[in-house]
Parts: structure tokens; sequence; C-alpha cells
């Protein structure tokens, strides 16, 4: 194996997959979910900022998410309206797990809570 081969070899702990088989929703082909556990972060988020651009997942509708656990995906659909409305004004927001970013400010609920 050449060198680069191994590297990437070795970066991927586990691969599990989820749930139960769905070869089709109506007429659509469904891939089967999987979580992908590496061995080093750095690998990870080179592989997470690769997949964003990839034209070959965007060719088969594949996408890579954040496994979050009930109670931070809960949080994140609390979070949701705030971050779109921040959105549709032309702010950068975003997520970084179940914490929601504009212009790099934490949101926090419960200074929304109070308009």
């Amino acid at each position: 194996m050449s060198a680069l081969i191994l590297k990437f070899f070795f970066a991927i702990d586990s691969v599990d997959r989820l749930g139960k088989k769905q070869n089709q929703i109506g007429s659509k082909s469904v891939p089967h979910a999987v979580i992908v556990q590496f061995t080093s972060h750095i690998v990870r988020d080179a592989v997470w900022k690769a997949a964003k651009s990839s034209a070959y997942l965007k060719d088969n509708g594949l996408w890579f998410m954040e496994d979050l656990t009930p109670l931070d995906r809960e949080r994140q659909k609390k979070l949701w309206p705030i971050v779109e409305e921040a959105r549709a004004a032309g702010k950068a927001a975003y997520y970084v797990g179940a914490r929601a970013f504009i212009n790099g400010t934490e949101i926090r609920l419960s200074a929304y809570a109070e308009k």
C-alpha cells in the first residue's frame, strides 16, 4: 500500500450502520446512514471540509452531518428560527454542535426569550 492510503486506512476507527435499511422512499433511492469515527480530529475536520464542496457527494445525494444527542438536536431546533432570521438579514449564522453563532457571537436562548 502507498503511504497516503496507509495514512487514511488508520485514520478511521470504525464505521457503523444506523437503523433499518431503506432502499427507497417513494421513487427516490435512499443511502444507508452510517456513523464514521475517526482516530484523529485533524483528519475528521479535513474530511468534513472537503465534503462541503464535493461534487461527487452532491451528484449522488450524499452528505455529512453531525450525530447529535437528542438534547442537542432539541437545542438546535429551538435556535433555528433565530439562525434563519439572521441569515435572511445577511449575517453569518452557523452551528458548532448544538451551539449557534451569529457574526462570531454565541446565541444564548435566555437572551432571546426575554425579547
